[in-house]
């Protein structure tokens, strides 16, 4: 398989590692009903997005890859560091704002494969198409949230 491919697919693996450390530590300081019941429902959806790309990668005959995952664990401490630090709203704001980057990211990801000539011969593929509405949906409802937020935040 094209290593570049392969790096493209683990550095998107180690994006959802990082945001769900992200999410569950918003989920773990956030003290609103309906942020937390959305942040269990994001968590959920991620999870499966993940689950879809480690079967993808193992498809392509791919393990996982310690060094990306790593890295993806200290960049979201990094980022648990703003979501402690000052104003809780703020620290949300910013944590929202880091998932909604990388759900776009993960939007890029299925859109590039969807088109990919190196996924035209995989036989198990993953449904793109569903994956891209969900990604969608998922940076639409961020989004809305990230802008509620700036309202008390900023």
């Amino acid at each position: 398989m094209n290593p570049d491919l392969t790096t493209y697919l683990h550095d998107h693996l180690a994006g959802a590692n990082a945001a769900l450390e992200v999410i569950g530590l918003l989920q773990k300081h956030s003290g609103e009903p309906m942020l937390v019941s959305f942040l269990n429902s994001l968590s959920s959806e991620v999870q499966e997005d993940k689950q879809t790309l480690e079967a993808f990668l193992l498809t392509l005959a791919q393990g996982p890859s310690t060094i990306k995952d790593s890295a993806a664990w200290v960049s979201s401490r990094l980022v648990g560091f703003k979501v402690r630090e000052g104003k809780r709203a703020f620290g949300a704001f910013e944590a929202l704002e880091f998932l909604a980057l990388g759900v776009q990211g993960k939007l890029h990801l299925w859109k590039a494969l969807e088109r990919s000539a190196a996924c035209g011969n995989v036989r198990d593929k993953p449904n793109f198409r569903l994956l891209i509405e969900r990604a969608e949906a998922q940076h639409r409802n961020i989004e809305d949230l990230r802008l509620a937020l700036a309202t008390i935040a900023l």
